[in-house]
């Protein structure tokens, strides 16, 4: 019996071990789905700390200026300083809200009426409401490409706010081939026109391509999912990221909005576009040209680098040089050709005075020719 007994007893332990193991295995299983928890809200967090700063900041940093309605329930953030005409109009590079122009555009309103721009989605523009239904957008250009860039211009400076003409059109990157575009659709409405290392067409080959992608619009990429998740934030406040403008003339405002840019999803989203289509925009380009010849009554300048980027091999840097030559001696000849040292991303704030002096030159030969007697 006591054999019987001592054998129940282990027989009892022998059957209370599975349930053991499955209480266990459900604990750990619990622990470890709490434990997935905890992570994900802790990188959920950032985030939605990001987006509640982003609308405080929109209204604090937002710089003087206003939203011009374009239609389509659709506005553009737009500054003017001076007086004019003519109206001198400072159009970013790719990517880039207008704060770029920070050291030029005040240099300019001594002289002239300047306005400066965000295209739309970049900086404090909305980005366009898409209706296909609607039988009036559906004919407009692409989104984030110079035809559109160009209907939206139009729109902006001639019917939402009217801006004295003519224009000086002053354009950087994809901000030229905006600036070319719309002086072939509205020839009639500019004077001059400045390209400050522009976009050229038949650069995009094989090599230039895959450097475009797979270098910039994937760097731009990047740099939306860090914002969207609030990585830039933290990197920002932590000292491990810089803004992409730095110089020791740029406005503490201004450094303060280039931080708020970089942890704005839209903006950036908006900037992947424009690189994105850049190709495409520069296509609308080529096929304008064949359409309509440029303008001989527009003077035009080029000032280019004489690198894109210090980081690139020399075949790539022979692209952006082939490619400068053609603007001004093909597609441009006669033009004025204004060579700077150093890269593209620098020039607007390294170079600014070059860039100041060659605009006003233009202001100043349109004024003397409004001062000519003219010929009977």
């Amino acid at each position: 019996m006591r054999q019987r007994k001592s054998g129940n007893r282990h027989g009892n332990n022998t059957e209370s071990n599975p349930s053991t193991k499955r209480e266990g295995s459900k604990n750990e299983t619990n622990g470890s789905w709490w434990g997935l928890l905890k992570y994900s809200l802790l990188l959920l967090v950032p985030g939605f700390l990001n987006h509640a700063a982003l609308y405080r900041e929109d209204v604090a940093l937002r710089p003087q200026g206003e939203l011009y309605d374009i239609g389509w329930k659709q506005k553009l953030f737009m500054a003017c300083l001076g007086h004019g005409p003519p109206t001198v109009i400072l159009d970013a590079p790719t990517g880039k809200s207008s704060d770029v122009w920070a050291l030029v555009a005040p240099q300019i309103a001594k002289v002239a009426k300047v306005c400066f721009y965000d295209r739309a989605g970049l900086g404090f523009s909305q980005r366009p409401l898409v209706n296909w239904s609607d039988p009036e957008q559906a004919k407009r250009g692409k989104l984030s490409t110079s035809e559109r860039m160009a209907e939206d211009f139009q729109r902006l400076f001639t019917e939402s706010s009217d801006q004295p003409k003519p224009f000086i059109l002053v354009g950087a990157e994809l901000g030229a081939v905006n600036a070319r575009f719309y002086t072939q659709m509205f020839e009639n409405n500019v004077a001059s026109l400045i390209l400050i290392n522009p976009l050229v067409e038949g650069m995009f080959g094989d090599d230039w391509t895959r450097l475009w992608f797979e270098q910039y619009v994937l760097s731009q990429q990047v740099l939306q999912f860090s914002a969207a998740t609030g990585i830039t934030r933290l990197a920002l406040i932590l000292g491990l990221m810089k803004v992409p403008l730095q110089h020791k003339l740029l406005p503490a405002n201004v450094t303060m909005r280039q931080k708020y840019l970089l942890c704005k999803p839209g903006h950036l989203s908006s900037g992947v576009d424009e690189f994105f289509f850049a190709n495409e925009s520069l296509a609308q380009m080529r096929m304008l040209r064949k359409i309509k010849p440029f303008p001989q009554s527009v003077d035009v300048s080029i000032i280019s680098s004489a690198v894109y980027d210090d980081k690139l091999e020399g075949n790539l840097q022979k692209v952006w040089s082939r490619a400068q030559d053609q603007i001004s001696n093909v597609l441009h000849p006669g033009s004025e050709k204004i060579p700077l040292s150093g890269n593209v991303q620098s020039a607007l704030l390294q170079h600014s005075e070059v860039i100041v002096k060659v605009i006003t030159k233009h202001v100043s030969k349109w004024r003397q020719k409004q001062h000519k007697p003219k010929s009977s």
